[in-house]
């Protein structure tokens, strides 16, 4: 029965606040603009910092609430962890190929930030300082995204060995975020390498 969580959380993870938003407030869908991505980057460069900011932040809570709900289902059971994590997952599919808006969503970064703010909330953090960093220096927004995305499996890894918890589930399952994510910035990657990728602007209002 503990299963029945994982079609909600891909349902939970299709409500994308940059369509919804960007559709009630501007009359537009932000994916008929910039890249084509219905997440808080595209958002920002469109419509400015605030918009942007409530998309980040729909998109990130909707990542915690499935794995609260998750968790709740499941009665916090050790041997059921890995229905947590699998829920987790599929509520980033459900973001990144939302069934309500024809399987073309975001890149998932925001809604993974939630995910594992809800597994490992220092982890969180940590990933989201390193983010914040990346991105304020560089002015790359995907920079700090694939960076960030890369070391997930690594930092989950080590929370997990030096606080007790399942090594290998939290792992795979970080690894498998990471993958998705620099799949969804593949074309950011090849932009980056080539010295094409857009900053954002510091004065973006």
């Amino acid at each position: 029965m503990h299963c029945l969580v994982w079609v909600p959380a891909y349902l939970i993870g299709g409500i994308n606040f940059g369509i919804i938003i960007s559709k009630f407030l501007f009359k537009e869908d932000v994916r008929k603009s910039g890249s084509g991505n219905a997440g808080a980057t595209n958002m920002l460069r469109k419509f400015g910092k605030l918009p942007a900011a409530l998309v980040f932040v729909g998109d990130m809570a909707k990542g915690a609430l499935v794995v609260f709900l998750a968790r709740w289902v499941t009665k916090d059971d050790e041997s059921l962890y890995y229905a947590v994590l699998a829920a987790g997952f599929l509520t980033v599919i459900g973001h990144i190929f939302p069934l309500y808006f024809k399987f073309k969503g975001g890149k998932g970064v925001a809604t993974t930030l939630g995910v594992i703010l809800a597994v490992e909330p220092l982890a969180a953090v940590i990933l989201l300082c390193l983010f914040l960093i990346i991105a304020a220096a560089t002015r790359f927004i995907s920079l700090g995204s694939l960076v960030s995305a890369a070391l997930l499996p690594v930092v989950l890894a080590a929370f997990s060995y030096f606080r007790g918890g399942s090594v290998l589930e939290r792992t795979i399952f970080g690894a498998a975020l990471a993958v998705l994510i620099i799949f969804m910035h593949r074309q950011n990657l090849k932009r980056l390498i080539k010295g094409t990728e857009s900053k954002i602007s510091a004065g973006k209002h």
